[in-house]
């Protein structure tokens, strides 16, 4: 597992540098999300939740409801995994914001699964 997680860095590091040079918005809001994702792989819970938090304001920036949505129930997950003080409140709005979100665009099979992992969180009592 440390030497995928030791590719995977090398390879997120390589595609920065790609989009230095390119410098497209949409390169930024997906390297801020593979961020988010590999920084929870290796447990890095700050970067993990900085990366998340970079990510959810380029898809504001950008108009992307819909990943916008998705990617707050992905952070909603990594809180859960975390243990960081206030990360149930935190989960939980995240996760009504995903579902309000997939419902204002009609997308109620997300909506839906969004509620399920609402559902999942407020049975915790930490």
């Amino acid at each position: 597992m440390q030497g995928r997680l030791e590719e995977a860095n090398k390879r997120l590091n390589e595609a920065h540098s790609v989009a230095k040079e390119l410098d497209w918005a949409i390169d930024k809001v997906w390297l801020a999300v593979a961020e988010a994702s590999l920084a929870v792989a290796e447990g890095r819970w700050e970067k993990a939740l900085g990366a998340f938090e970079e990510a959810d304001t380029l898809h504001t920036q950008h108009g992307m409801r819909w990943d916008r949505a998705y990617h707050r129930a992905l952070w909603a997950d990594a809180l859960s995994q975390s243990n960081i003080d206030g990360w149930l409140s935190q989960a939980k709005n995240l996760l009504a914001q995903s579902e309000a979100e997939f419902r204002e665009i009609d997308a109620e099979f997300y909506a839906d699964w969004a509620n399920g992992k609402l559902a999942a969180v407020e049975t915790i009592n930490r």
